[in-house]
């Protein structure tokens, strides 16, 4: 009992070490300043590598599940255990008909320095929103 018990323990623990070591990228907000609409982000990179380039290719869907726009934005630089805010404009973007955000995918995943990044830089990746806007991937 006291194996099963130890192994249990061991597997929680690499788990809970796991999921502490992933890139969150939040979609913190959608607003128009001075008319052109800005999509803001909240990065936290809680692991041990920073990056040169983190390019995530968006598509914007509207409230109907129409796709209005898409960009590729690059989030560097990353440091490592660092949060940062990233603003990016979107000027052909009608921010009051976005309801839904895709990450679509990762583009190009660069370390810098004497980390690399991981092979799978979208596994490393977890995603959040604030308010009605949904992230997906």
């Amino acid at each position: 009992m006291k194996y099963v018990l130890a192994i249990v323990l061991l597997f929680w623990a690499g788990a809970a070490s796991a999921q502490e070591k992933t890139i969150n990228i939040e979609l913190n907000n959608v607003a128009a300043r001075s008319n052109v609409c800005q999509v803001y982000f909240r990065v936290q990179n809680q692991t041990d590598a920073a990056y040169s380039a983190f390019k995530l290719d968006l598509a914007f869907f509207d409230k109907s599940g129409v796709i209005n726009d898409r960009a590729l934005i690059d989030l560097a630089p990353l440091r490592a255990h660092k949060t940062s805010i990233h603003v990016f404009d979107m000027p052909d973007l009608d921010c009051g008909t976005v309801g839904e955000v895709l990450l679509n995918d990762i583009t190009e995943c660069v370390g810098t320095g004497e980390t690399t990044a991981p092979g799978d830089c979208f596994a490393a990746v977890s995603l959040s929103s604030r308010g009605k806007l949904s992230f997906i991937h």
